[in-house]
């Protein structure tokens, strides 16, 4: 029996089942002590042979279902009506059998959206003109700006001179906007950097607790007494990592970079709930684990802090399919929630949320192929093809989705099949 799965629109799985049917005889020169088969998968014309291997059948498990699993190459335009999948004795003659895996009912996935170009830009140079002129964009939607920051930010980049082809073409969105970002490219490619603009753009505009939406001004709805508290607020940072080595790193970066130039405070979670929040209260940047910051951000109508986070930057995305994967889902949508939230009337709240600043989102990933669907999930702004056409104005958008062979330094790769026998049971 055969089970198929698609996983790609060119590849699928397909899951066999093998079942014995003859009596074993013990004798070494009829079964001895193991048979050996072929296992082949053959194409609808039985032209090409598209998977193979060889399968041991051992005499103590002979009378026990045996599992492989498997891929194998798919073409879609036009589908195939059928595959073979054949198992052949390696000793005895007239000793196989086959097997139709039928396509008539294979729903494809979905195509993936193209990735993002990586465009022939000017490398921005590391100066203060570059976060000055910036800044003009954006003066009019975002509030009052906080002079004199430039040459500290300048010092940041000590021994750069220009940012590479990534961070300059994610610049103006990190830095020049809101949106959430979702950026997807290779390791070493300076995504970190490209976080960091965005709490620069933080810093910049927030002149005691001024943002967009967020600029010390009372909104509808809101008490004197909370419009007071939030001019006097600091802007808080959370950085989320599922890999505690990442993170260790990048602490102590950012203390010797924002520590001693901005002078913001950093500090890391630990676990403990009630000294967590004081730890958040008290400081500027705050790392985390997906799992600490699940604990302290549980009951966020109680906790008021929680709702207080203007950026939430969260690294290794990618590892969202691996064991760290349903909590930084859980905390990501409940950030989405929360910010969400804050944007409605008091009379549409949540009970125990306050009106105020939009928590902003930044993700962090490896190259991704569904990088559509996860930018979608954590909120990015994406551009519309029609209205680009009909000649609209055109959003631009924040999910940047690069290529692998996208890098600073040029990376040939080849791959090198070999075969490696299997001895385990089955």
């Amino acid at each position: 029996n055969a089970t198929i799965q698609p996983i790609t629109r060119v590849l699928v799985r397909i899951d066999l089942t093998l079942t014995p049917e003859f009596e074993w005889d013990n004798n070494p020169y009829i079964h001895g002590s193991g048979q050996g088969f072929w296992v082949w998968v053959e194409d609808a014309d039985s032209e090409r042979i598209l998977h193979h291997e060889y399968f041991i059948l051992k005499e103590k498990y002979h009378k026990e279902d045996h599992y492989l699993s498997f891929t194998v190459p798919i073409q879609t335009k036009p589908l195939p009506p059928q595959y073979f999948i054949r198992v052949i004795s390696d000793r005895w003659l007239g000793s196989e059998a086959s097997y139709p895996v039928v396509f008539n009912k294979l729903i494809p996935p979905a195509k993936f959206a193209p990735h993002t170009p990586l465009l022939d830009l000017q490398p921005l140079p590391v100066t203060e003109q570059i976060f000055e002129s910036a800044l003009q964009v954006k003066k009019e939607n975002r509030g009052s700006i906080v002079p004199g920051q430039e040459k500290l930010f300048v010092r940041l980049y000590e021994g750069m001179e220009h940012f590479n082809a990534i961070q300059t073409q994610v610049f103006n969105v990190m830095y020049n906007k809101d949106d959430n970002v979702l950026l997807c490219a290779q390791n070493s490619s300076g995504k970190t950097i490209c976080a960091e603009f965005a709490m620069l753009s933080l810093y910049k505009t927030h002149n005691k607790g001024s943002r967009k939406g967020h600029n010390g001004a009372k909104i509808e709805g809101e008490s004197e007494d909370a419009a007071a508290k939030k001019a006097q607020r600091t802007p808080k940072v959370v950085y989320i990592s599922p890999v505690e080595e990442v993170m260790k790193e990048r602490m102590k970066n950012w203390r010797a970079r924002f520590g001693r130039i901005l002078k913001k405070t950093i500090v890391e979670l630990t676990g403990e709930v009630t000294e967590d929040i004081e730890r958040i209260n008290k400081h500027d940047i705050i790392f985390s684990s997906p799992q600490n910051w699940d604990l302290v951000s549980r009951r966020y109508n109680k906790r008021p802090i929680i709702q207080h986070i203007d950026l939430f930057i969260v690294d290794d995305l990618h590892l969202i399919n691996d064991n760290p994967g349903p909590t930084l889902e859980v905390i990501i949508s409940r950030m989405r929630y929360i910010s969400s939230e804050k944007a409605k009337p008091e009379s549409e709240r949540e009970e125990g949320i306050e009106s105020g600043n939009k928590i902003r989102i930044v993700a962090l990933s490896s190259c991704l192929a569904n990088a559509r669907d996860i930018g979608d999930w954590i909120g990015c702004t994406f551009r519309n093809e029609k209205a680009e056409a009909s000649g609209a104005s055109v959003i631009q958008s924040s999910c940047f989705s690069f290529e692998t062979g996208v890098r600073p330094l040029p990376l040939d790769i080849h791959m090198q099949g070999f075969d490696q026998p299997h001895f385990n049971a089955r």
